[in-house]
């Protein structure tokens, strides 16, 4: 199978996404999405570890969801989600 490559996107679309969808924050909730097949987009930051984004890989891989590259840190795109910590990644569930 090919590798699939991310989709970038600004950060206009992004705090639209966020405010107008339900959006999962978080590594650990997001892998959860993923695994169970019910992630439809993910988003990660720029400085995503090394062996969260050689998951993700993996994961896309082996499931339909559209993994979106930020070009932001995780800091600022906790800022963007309005949350008083970093977010490394944030996902949109299916519908």
């Amino acid at each position: 199978m090919a590798k699939k490559k991310g989709v970038h996107i600004d950060i206009e679309t992004l705090k639209k996404v966020i405010k107008e969808k339900k959006v999962i924050y978080g590594t650990d909730r997001t892998m959860k999405l993923i695994r169970e097949g019910k992630a439809a987009k993910v988003f990660i930051a720029s400085n995503c570890p090394a062996d969260v984004r050689a998951d993700l890989d993996h994961y896309q891989g082996i499931s339909d969801f559209t993994l979106i590259l930020l070009e932001i840190s995780n800091d600022e795109l906790g800022t963007i989600c309005r949350k008083p910590y970093s977010v490394s990644m944030l996902s949109e569930p299916k519908e």
